[in-house]
């Protein structure tokens, strides 16, 4: 909505759900690890697709929900916790230069294809957190992925982009009024 993007502080949102991730998450793998250590990636991955689920259901029937709550963003972050389950298990599959071409593609896609219009989060979602698990997962230092992602430039993007984040919201805000204001 467009008085959100008057609001300096919209942004904090985020980090809020990533906190709580990271204050539950490890109450929720302490028990499954307690009991359910032999099916901890099966149970991650179930958690996962209920999530998504979710996520692709609330999407339509009530975007705000499914955008800013937990149960609905949780998914996106259990992709990257199943990618990291997974990278002992298959590591022989590192290296498949394609899969991690793709990811980059599918990341770079959603950035320029996606637009207000694309129902968000839900399905299109998917498009660059699979892209980001295939990345990390198929990686390899002799990619042109890797090149491309260890230049520095990118490097340095990298290393700003947690205070990039935090102020950007705040900085828009105000050229957005000023320049309202001077109209």
């Amino acid at each position: 909505a467009s008085e959100a993007e008057l609001n300096p502080v919209l942004h904090t949102w985020s980090l809020s759900v990533e906190e709580q991730f990271y204050l539950l998450f490890p109450l929720l793998m302490m028990i499954l690890w307690k009991y359910f250590r032999r099916n901890l990636s099966k149970l991650i991955f179930i958690i996962l697709i209920i999530s998504f689920a979710l996520s692709c259901i609330l999407t339509y029937s009530n975007p705000t929900a499914s955008f800013y709550l937990i149960p609905t963003r949780a998914w996106e972050l259990l992709i990257g916790v199943y990618t990291a389950l997974m990278n002992k298990k298959y590591e022989n599959l590192k290296g498949i230069y394609f899969f991690s071409t793709a990811g980059l593609l599918m990341i770079m896609a959603s950035i320029l294809v996606f637009d207000s219009q694309t129902p968000f989060p839900g399905f299109y979602a998917l498009v660059p957190c699979l892209g980001t698990a295939f990345i990390l997962f198929f990686h390899n230092e002799d990619s042109l992925v890797s090149k491309i992602l260890g230049s520095r430039l990118l490097v340095y993007v990298g290393l700003i982009s947690y205070s990039l984040y935090l102020w950007h919201q705040p900085c828009l805000v105000f050229v957005r009024k000023y320049c309202t204001i001077n109209l």
